[in-house]
């Protein structure tokens, strides 16, 4: 059963006044106050969904500092229920693995192990995995980048000096991200996460126990993604500019015509 707003009260049944914004419905003698519909209730739950788990966190952090993986645990636990109301509530984008390009795969399996390692119970891990990958794979904004910079990184260099060669794979992405600053800083942030966590003993063992069960040669750009960045200018794919790339014969100006559908926006739909 849904209330009837009262169109012949304010103003189509709305009004605001002193005592905050009223709607009015047929039959009821008073008006009801606030504001809300289901977009904005539907938003108001993702964020109360936020709060309540950050606050879950940072209660579990106090009460189990002694607890490092608990904590974590706690941290992944709020991560993976909050991105699963999100997938509920909003358009599905956590998939079966087979959705997922092969170096998604392979980097969900990377990050399940990596997590298992470090003493996370397997099926937190293997969702956290899942989610994490969720986020980019299907994201063109990162996943190019990501392979792009991936496609340089050396597992022997990675199992030596992880640390080393994480900064290096950081420091050449900054270099090749021309026009996007921002997306360079949403890196950094990630890198010196893990930079720090790998000074930490258990945290680079297990590191360095889930690059070894990895296959590099599943994460850089194939032929078919060379293919669609390789007119990109705003980004420096292979380290080169889009007039390097026209030079060193790896793209060709002017660009191949494709058959593309053009959209018109309709402001009355």
């Amino acid at each position: 059963m849904k209330k009837i707003i009262d169109e012949t009260k304010g103003d189509k049944g709305h009004e605001i006044t002193d005592k905050g914004f009223l709607t009015w419905h047929v039959s009821f003698p008073y008006p009801e106050k606030g504001v809300r519909d289901n977009y904005m209730m539907l938003s108001i739950q993702f964020v109360k969904r936020m709060l309540i788990n950050w606050l879950r966190f940072l209660l579990y952090s106090l009460t189990h500092f002694y607890s490092p993986v608990k904590v974590l645990e706690s941290f992944l636990q709020g991560f993976t229920n909050y991105a699963s109301m999100v997938d509920d509530y909003g358009k599905h984008f956590i998939l079966e693995h087979k959705y997922y390009s092969t170096r998604g795969r392979e980097l969900i399996k990377a990050i399940s192990s990596f997590l298992k390692y470090l003493g996370v119970e397997k099926v937190l891990a293997e969702e956290s995995g899942l989610i994490f990958i969720a986020l980019v794979d299907n994201d063109t904004a990162y996943y190019y980048k990501l392979g792009d910079i991936l496609g340089v990184a050396d597992k022997e260099r990675m199992l030596t000096s992880p640390s080393k060669e994480i900064k290096f794979l950081m420091n050449t992405y900054a270099e090749r991200e021309i026009s996007r600053p921002h997306m360079t800083e949403k890196f950094r942030t990630f890198y010196k996460l893990l930079y720090f966590g790998l000074l930490i003993p258990k945290v680079r063992k297990a590191f360095r126990r889930a690059v070894e069960e990895m296959d590099f040669s599943k994460l850089g750009l194939d032929e078919a993604d060379r293919y669609h960045v390789r007119h990109n200018p705003t980004y420096k794919y292979s380290g080169l500019t889009y007039a390097e790339r026209i030079k060193a014969g790896l793209a060709e100006y002017p660009p191949t015509q494709h058959t593309l559908l053009e959209i018109q926006w309709n402001e009355n739909i």
